[in-house]
């Protein structure tokens, strides 16, 4: 009995695809997709959803972040691999309180990382305040060896602050 899902394999019929092998076709742009929803409003740069007559919804973008790249990573089968080094460059400038201030974001490939034969469609390189738990995206060109990104921060009322930077693909 053939499977379900494809041809037979056979004769020069295309290979039966399993819902295995459909789910880990799909999963990388589901995931680009994900991550395009969180770089855009309201859940770029901010902590809370605000929703009318309320105090709004209290989320945690890191979690939410880190939750998503773990399931495709557990899905595809593939490893956590740190394809490029991060590095976050604070404002030159002191920051008066209540100001906005950028944030530079540098992310360089490994010279020593291998070209894959998969190679990503979008990269998205994410900076999180782990202070008040906002996280900011925007995308990147996978291609670049050297990608500088730099993210227009919203002030605290008072404070320090502590960033985190990530930059994720579809295949995690």
């Amino acid at each position: 009995m053939p499977a379900a899902g494809g041809g037979g394999g056979c004769c020069g019929e295309e290979a039966a695809k399993t819902p295995d092998s459909i789910v880990k076709e799909y999963l990388p742009k589901l995931t680009e997709t994900l991550l395009e929803i969180l770089s855009e409003e309201p859940f770029n740069g901010m902590g809370t959803l605000l929703i009318p007559n309320s105090s709004g919804f209290k989320y945690k973008s890191e979690k939410l972040l880190t939750s998503i790249l773990a399931f495709t990573l557990r899905v595809l089968g593939g490893p956590l691999l740190q394809k490029r080094k991060i590095l976050i460059e604070k404002p030159k400038t002191d920051i008066k309180s209540g100001d906005s201030f950028d944030i530079t974001v540098k992310c360089g490939k490994h010279a020593f990382m291998k070209q894959e034969a998969h190679r990503p469609r979008r990269i998205f390189i994410c900076l999180v305040n782990v202070t008040d738990g906002s996280m900011y995206m925007q995308e990147g060109d996978p291609n670049e060896p050297m990608v500088e990104t730099k993210f227009k921060v919203m002030p605290l009322p008072s404070g320090s602050y502590n960033f985190r930077a990530y930059v994720c693909s579809g295949d995690g």
